[in-house]
């Protein structure tokens, strides 16, 4: 699916406004971005669904772009029904979002990017997990006469996926999978990047392998690699930063910004010389200096725990 979409904010409901305006996402923005509402039909052909009875595949659609382009890549349906599935005697939602790439995956950008972002190193990247949260951050940052690159992912290992094909054993083709291919639209030696998910990040062992991979694919890209905890959701109600932004405004995030990059940059190190190199440990992960002052990540925090 690589046409774009011709339809405009206007298929939007004042109730998909009002949302999306609580994830600090204007209508300027949504329509800027190509978020549509389209029906079950529309939304079970857009993401290769078959109908069954009882299903219901109405919601919104994302379209998938790269800085600056008007081209589809690939869509994300938010469903406003979701598959109930039963389990233990528990009914939970299933199939909330779902893709029209299957296992392929694209990072998300909002239509607020700078294509020449993407080889200009001295702009930061952060990366989070939603388009919501890819639109409001991008937003917040252009407020704030930043320039700095968001990177949206669909979720938290979906920096990973099918990103190539290699013959087998048999000397067939198959697909094969790892980092995506998106990686390599963007230029990481030696530009900073800070990681943001979200608030459950803290307590989910999943999640924070996900981050840890993330970190450990940046850092062998040659980029300087920052986690950021989301603050406690017990004090601010908010899981992700769009919800942060959207209760607790602009204001509060700044300061929350500030504070958390003061404590990554103040964190205490542990430093060791070995021939033309200075080896500095810290919570982040462990960094190698050479005799020009060049700083570059080689493991991540959780090789740490594991070797001490």
């Amino acid at each position: 699916m690589r046409a774009a979409t011709t339809q405009t904010v206007s298929t939007l409901t004042p109730n998909d406004l009002k949302n999306l305006a609580d994830s600090y996402v204007t209508p300027d923005i949504a329509e800027a971005a190509g978020i549509v509402r389209i029906d079950s039909i529309e939304g079970a052909a857009k993401v290769s669904a078959k109908m069954k009875s009882g299903e219901d595949y109405s919601g919104l659609i994302f379209p998938y772009r790269m800085p600056e382009s008007t081209n589809d890549r690939i869509y994300r349906l938010r469903r406003d029904h979701p598959t109930l599935e039963q389990s233990g005697g528990a009914t939970k939602e299933t199939k909330k979002y779902m893709s029209s790439g299957f296992d392929r995956n694209d990072f998300y950008f909002s239509p607020q990017a700078k294509a020449d972002w993407l080889k200009d190193i001295s702009i930061k990247a952060v990366f989070v997990e939603g388009e919501k949260k890819t639109l409001a951050l991008q937003r917040y940052f252009i407020e704030q006469h930043e320039q700095i690159l968001v990177v949206g992912l669909a979720g938290v290992w979906n920096w990973k996926g099918r990103n190539g094909k290699a013959k087998n054993n048999a000397g067939k083709s198959q697909a094969t999978t790892g980092a995506i291919n998106d990686f390599d639209h963007i230029e990481w030696q030696k530009r900073e990047v800070e990681i943001i998910f979200d608030a459950d990040a803290l307590n989910n062992q999943q999640v924070k392998n996900a981050r840890t991979g993330l970190m450990k694919e940046l850092a062998g890209r040659g980029a300087i690699v920052r986690i950021l905890e989301m603050p406690d959701v017990a004090q601010t109600g908010c899981k992700g930063i769009d919800d942060l932004l959207g209760a607790k405004g602009a204001d509060f995030v700044t300061g929350w910004l500030q504070t958390a990059r003061q404590q990554s940059a103040t964190k205490k190190k542990q430093t060791t010389k070995a021939g033309s190199y200075t080896f500095e440990a810290e919570p982040d992960g462990v960094f190698a200096i050479d005799d020009n002052g060049e700083k570059q990540m080689i493991c991540s925090p959780l090789w740490i725990e594991a070797m001490t």
